[in-house]
Parts: structure tokens; C-alpha cells; sequence
């Protein structure tokens, strides 16, 4: 602004643009007044000269009182005093809804706040940023009474406060006005959380930042609530062997947790499905310990519904109560490419793995199969969708064309989930040369001789990877490795790096092998799916092995129904009929419009504004059919944790930060904010002054 002083060249240049439209022209009787007017004329110009200076001192006083000069010192006593921009960081957490003495923690951060607000005085601006709620800031205003309105009326949200964001989003917010002095004052109590992402990294960057500008930004930390740590939570809610089939059973695990140092009996837990229950106990929490529930569950019909675990209330309302939401399907589609479908009573290569993993069909009983299986030859291949069939089976197929195996690949890159299974049939070569292709294709390791002594020798099985999900059906069990005799295997080479070997021989040579590629997954088998060379297929340990192998591979095809607060919901679907991007209904009860990416074969819905916790509910038209959908944003776990940091790991932050810490119960607030006011602010006196010597120049001239 200070740039505007070179109009003060203006009235001058307009002065020497007037003097340049006249000429002085002599004549005859002029001579007779030559030195009449001499000292009328000293006078005149005398009298332009001051007009002039007065003219083009008004413009550079306007020019510099709008660059708003501050000055300090002694002389700071004779203008007013300089403005105060101040960031209120207010702790908007679940913690902060503990009651303590009959008042909850935000209660006591409202009252600071407005404290600090009161002590503003006119002129000042402030801004508001709620940590913890997903709201948006406020941008700094001169409203205070607004902004102390805003504050009183925030209450505790579902989700995390994090220090490191809310002084960055406070910063943000100061470096958008021009005050000279800036202030943040932090409002929220000593949760350890909050403050986990403090470290050495970001206080030195803070530093560096709050030192920008005419003077360094003041930082106030207001402490709020005592070291209360009393809570018992939920703090997991989880379902195992997805997809969830049609009036199949469904693992629950239900995970309460007790963060005091007492013993806590007599908890009743309680899980429903709508209105129906389906659990209920009385549990015995350990102190600073947990204690895991597992229960069934199974749905009578195809759709989303949400089950909720409950707790009785203690300490924090929020976690003590968490929803599951679970996607029920029909049956899964598994198709079997066999090549090997002789005639006869269990000699097809396709007859044990149909009757483990659809054994109501194949026997002919009544009852609820998890998967529903169709078996073709490789002479009657056909195109493998993996929203058609989510599980494809190679059972001992002697080779592959060129097309076959690039139909695999891309059917798994796709999602779909691919079990390759070796046999008499099976011809490595073929195998190694079009799905292994020197390390680039989806086999997960190199085929090698089936007929050597080390694939011929009889074995047994002496290892499983039991954290894989596929062999949580075993958890529990004192002897989980089961007995199984394999009288011949195909051995394998140059097993990649991320290839993860399930079932282990007694020679350490691999049984199963699992392998991500793309979207979806591979498994090998290097034994026979039948009992031509093993006896699994005899053994108890086959089908629940099949049936949650075949639940595994299916799961990829599933959208994730169930994520963390502010982590994006997504979901594939095909035929959507919507000529807009459909609108998910919030768990604030708001519409809000998910982006459509829309692909070759399908599209991608995509919402990532979930800030605050709770369902989200989604309607579409999906050709004839209407379909329901329902996410879950579910709380941080870390949250219902109410262990605070001791007195010298704040004071240790506060160093760092250059952080003063306030007790607002000392009455010390009302004095610290603005304490460090500096200079005064000219921009007042300096209009007035322009405006006297306008008023000047109008009675000189």
C-alpha cells in the first residue's frame, strides 16, 4: 500500500500541465506596468506553492495510512492500539463428553473460550477450529459476539482430535489475516491421544512457521478436566467367513474392553439385529484388560443388515455401542474347469470338492449350501466374469491356448478369486510358459518336474499358517495340523517374494501357496483337489478347508462395508440407471452426492467426506432391480482411551512448541489474552490528519 505515495505526483503534474496551456505575450503598454505587480505575483505563487504541498501531502498521508503503520516505544501511548487476530482450537473429541463433578470437559472449554473471547476488544478478530468434529474452521471475523455463539454451542463428536491438524488449520487461518499480533489458544484437555502425532519433526516446523511474520505467533494451551481414566468400550465389532451366505452361519467376535484399574463384573452385552436379539451375556472385564465374545449369527434373506453390540453406559457414551453392517448373498458361484471327469462314483476330478463345499445338492438333502457349483471341460470353456463367478477352479487341466490363459489373467486382475490345482493331467511346461511367464504372470511359482523322486516320495503335512483366514475354522484346537498323507506333489522353483506358503510338507516343500494379483487372488495346490494323490479329501479337515477357502476368494468381489472414520466408502456396480451421481443419505440425516467414475464394464462409486461417524445409507436403481446398501463409519478405537500425559510430558511438548500453559481455574486467562498486544496502530490519526489538511487546502484556497 505503500506504493499509493507516488500520488502524491499528481497534483503537481496537473500543476505543470496548467502552467503549460499559457503563453506570456508582450505588448506595447505593458511596458508601463513592469514591477507594479512584482510583489502580487511572489504572493500568488507563494499561495500555489502551499496549496500544492497540501494537495500532495493529503494523498501520501491517505496512501500511508491505508499501508497501516505500527509504531512501538514510548510513542505508542499517543495512537490506538494494535489489533489482535486470535485461532480458538477447541477439543471437540469423545472424550470430551466425560462428566466430571457434575460438568462435562466441554462444558469447562466452553467457558474458556468465551473468556478468552470477552478479553478481545474491538477490532479484533478471531476464527474458530473444532478439533474432533469434522467441521469446518471458521475464518478469522470481527463478529466476536458470532464467534462466541459458535463456540458455546459446540458439543462432543464421535471422532480423534489431533493436535498436529488443528495447528495447522489455526496457522491457516491467522496467516490469512494482516495483524500483527496473533495468538492461538488451544481449549481441550490432556488426552494422551490428541497428542500423539506431537513429535520432534512437527514442533520444529510449528516453530519455524509461528516465527513467520512481523512477530512471532503466541501459542496457550488451556487445560480442561482432570486425569479421569475410568471407561469400559467396545472397542471391536468384527465378522468372520465372508460373504455372508443365505441362512449360513456367520462367526461374530466381540471385543470389550476395560481401561480402568478395577475389576469390572456384572456388564451386560447384548447384540440385535433390528429389533430381533441375537445374543445376550453378562461379562467379567479384567482390570486395564479385555474380554472377547464369539458368537454365530445367520440371515434368513438377501440384503445389508446391521447388527449392534451394546454395552450398558459407562463413561463415554459413544463407545458403548458399535454397528456391524454385513452384506448377505445367495450362495456363491463357483465354476470348475475339470480335466479329468471320468465316469464312476468319486473318480471325476470335480466329485469331493462338489460335495465339501455344496453338500446338500449333491446328496440330494434339503438345506443351505454356501456355494453352488458348475462343472465344464476345458473343450467347453466360456467367458469368465468374475461377478459372475467369483471362485474359478483349474482341477487338474493338462494346458492352456494363449487366449485361456489370458482370459485368467485378466478374470483375475479383475477381482476374481482362482484356485489351480495339479493332477496326472497337468503339463508344467504349458503352465510355466503362459501363467508364470519367467516371474511376470499370476502363478506364484514355477512348475517343476511331477515325476521326480522328490514329487513321488510319501509325506505328511507338519505346517499351517494358521493367522491366515482361511484356517480360522481351526482356531482353538490343541492339535490343528491335521493328518494327511501325500503320496505325490508337483515341487516348485523360484517362489516370488510376495508369494506366502500356506501348508507346508514334511520335506518343507510347499502344499498351498497364496498370491495377490490385481484386485484378486491366486492359489496352488501342487497336490490333487481329489484323492487320486492325497487323502485330504478323506479327512474331517477338507471341507471346512474348501468351504472357507472358497468364502476367501469370494470376499475380493465385496465391497468394505465397515471403515474407519474419514477413510472413503467405495462400490462397484453395473447397469446403474442413475443419469446423476446417486446421493448417499448421511448419518446426519443430509443428502450428499457420491462421484460416479464410470469404466468400461462397470463403475465406481466413491465417497470420501466420511467425517462423522455413523451409517450411511445408499438407494440405486441397478436396471429392473432396486438395491440397499448401508456403510458403517465406524469410531477410532483410540479414542475411548482416557489416559492423559503426566504433568512433565505437557510441560516437555509445551517446550518444544514454545507453548505457555494457562489453568483457567488460577484466573490467569483473562490476563494472558493479549498480554503481548504490541505497537499501536497509526492508520486513525494518520486519516484524520489527511482529512485536516483537505479541509486546510479547501479554506487556503
Amino acid at each position: 500500500m505503500l506504493a499509493g505515495i507516488t500520488g502524491a505526483a499528481v497534483p503537481l503534474v496537473l500543476h505543470l500541465l496548467a502552467r503549460a496551456r499559457y503563453r506570456t505575450i508582450d505588448w506595447g503598454a505593458m511596458m508601463f506596468l513592469v514591477g507594479a505587480d512584482q510583489r502580487q505575483r511572489q504572493s500568488t505563487r507563494l499561495k500555489q506553492w502551499i496549496l500544492l504541498a497540501l494537495r500532495m501531502a493529503a494523498v501520501a498521508m491517505l496512501a500511508i495510512a491505508m499501508a497501516r503503520p505500527v509504531i512501538s516505544g514510548i510513542l505508542r501511548t499517543f495512537a490506538p492500539g494494535g489489533h489482535v487476530d486470535a485461532a480458538i482450537v477447541m477439543d471437540c473429541s469423545a472424550s470430551m463428553a466425560v462428566e466430571e463433578n457434575g460438568r462435562t470437559r466441554i462444558d469447562h472449554a466452553r467457558r474458556a473460550a468465551v473468556t478468552v473471547i470477552s478479553q478481545l476488544q474491538r477490532g479484533d478478530r478471531a476464527a474458530l477450529i473444532s478439533a474432533g468434529s469434522g467441521a469446518q474452521p471458521l475464518p478469522l471475523s470481527g463478529d466476536l459476539q458470532s464467534v462466541a455463539a459458535s463456540c458455546v454451542s459446540l458439543n462432543p463428536a464421535d471422532g480423534k482430535a489431533d493436535v498436529t491438524l488443528a495447528l495447522a488449520a489455526a496457522m491457516t487461518a491467522l496467516e490469512a489475516g494482516d495483524s500483527l499480533n496473533r495468538e492461538i489458544y488451544l481449549i481441550g484437555d490432556r488426552q494422551a491421544a490428541n497428542w500423539a502425532n506431537v513429535d520432534e519433526a512437527f514442533a520444529k516446523a510449528m516453530v519455524r512457521r509461528m516465527a513467520t511474520g512481523p512477530r512471532p505467533t503466541k501459542l496457550f494451551f488451556i487445560p480442561v478436566g482432570g486425569a479421569e481414566r475410568r471407561n469400559l468400550a467396545i472397542e471391536s465389532f468384527t465378522a468372520y467367513g465372508l460373504p455372508a451366505v443365505v441362512k449360513q452361519p456367520v462367526e461374530l467376535e466381540i471385543r470389550v474392553r476395560n481401561y480402568s484399574d478395577e475389576l469390572a463384573t456384572g456388564i451386560s452385552l447384548t447384540i440385535t439385529d433390528g429389533g430381533r436379539e441375537i445374543y445376550r451375556d453378562t461379562l467379567t472385564i479384567p482390570a486395564t484388560g479385555s474380554t472377547v465374545v464369539r458368537t454365530t449369527a445367520q440371515f434368513d434373506a438377501i440384503g445389508c443388515p446391521v447388527l449392534t453390540a451394546q454395552i450398558q453406559p459407562d463413561g463415554l457414551p459413544f463407545d458403548d455401542k458399535r454397528e456391524l453392517a454385513v452384506l448377505v448373498a445367495p450362495p456363491i458361484e463357483v465354476l470348475v474347469i475339470s480335466g479329468d471327469e471320468r465316469e464312476g462314483a468319486f473318480r471325476k476330478e470335480s466329485d469331493f470338492l462338489r460335495l465339501a463345499i455344496s453338500p446338500f445338492a449333491v446328496s440330494g438333502e434339503q438345506g443351505p449350501d454356501p456355494a453352488k457349483v458348475t462343472v465344464i471341460t476345458p473343450a467347453k470353456w466360456q467367458r469368465l466374469d468374475p461377478r459372475k463367478f467369483p471362485v474359478v477352479v483349474l482341477a487338474n487341466v493338462s494346458s492352456l491356448s494363449e487366449s485361456q490363459a489370458s482370459e485368467l489373467e485378466q478374470y483375475v486382475y479383475s477381482g476374481g478369486g482362482l484356485i489351480v490345482s495339479c493332477g496326472n493331467m497337468l503339463q508344467s511346461e504349458s503352465y510355466n510358459k503362459l501363467l508364470y511367464r519367467q516371474a511376470s504372470g499370476i502363478l506364484p511359482a514355477l512348475l517343476a518336474d511331477s515325476m521326480s523322486p522328490k514329487a513321488t516320495t510319501t509325506m505328511g503335512v507338519i505346517g499351517l499358517e494358521l493367522s491366515h483366514p482361511i484356517f480360522r475354522f481351526l482356531r482353538g484346537r490343541p492339535d490343528p495340523v491335521p493328518t494327511v498323507t501325500v503320496t505325490r506333489h508337483v515341487p516348485v522353483e523360484n517362489s516370488r517374494s510376495d508369494v506366502r506358503t500356506l501348508i507346508t510338507l514334511a520335506s518343507g516343500e510347499p502344499l498351498l501357496l497364496e498370491r495377490s494379483a490385481g484386485k484378486g487372488k491366486v492359489l496352488l495346490l501342487t497336490s490333487s483337489i481329489d484323492a487320486d494323490w492325497n487323502t485330504m479329501p478323506l479327512s474331517g479337515f477338507y471341507l471346512p478347508l474348501m468351504q472357507s477357502t472358497v468364502r476367501y476368494l469370494a470376499a475380493a468381489q465385496l465391497p468394505e462395508l465397515n471403515v474407519r472414520q474419514g477413510e472413503a466408502i467405495s462400490l462397484n456396480v453395473e447397469g446403474i440407471a442413475e443419469d446423476k451421481p446417486p446421493q448417499v443419505l448421511r448419518p446426519d440425516s443430509r443428502y450428499d452426492a457420491m462421484e460416479l467414475r464410470p469404466s468400461v464394464l462397470s463403475a465406481e462409486l466413491r465417497y470420501d467426506k466420511t467425517q462423522v461417524a455413523g451409517r450411511y445409507e445408499l438407494k440405486l436403481q441397478l436396471g429392473n432391480e432396486q438395491r440397499e446398501w448401508t456403510f458403517i463409519a465406524r469410531q477410532p478405537e483410540e479414542e475411548s482411551d482416557l489416559s492423559s500425559y503426566t504433568p512433565e510430558k505437557i510441560a516437555s511438548i509445551s517446550s518444544e512448541l514454545g507453548m505457555k500453559i494457562v489453568e483457567p481455574e488460577n484466573g490467569d486467562l483473562a490476563s494472558a489474552v493479549g498480554s503481548g498486544r504490541a505497537g499501536r496502530e497509526l492508520w486513525l490519526p494518520l486519516v484524520a490528519a489527511a482529512l485536516l489538511l483537505l479541509g486546510v487546502e479547501g479554506w487556503f484556497a
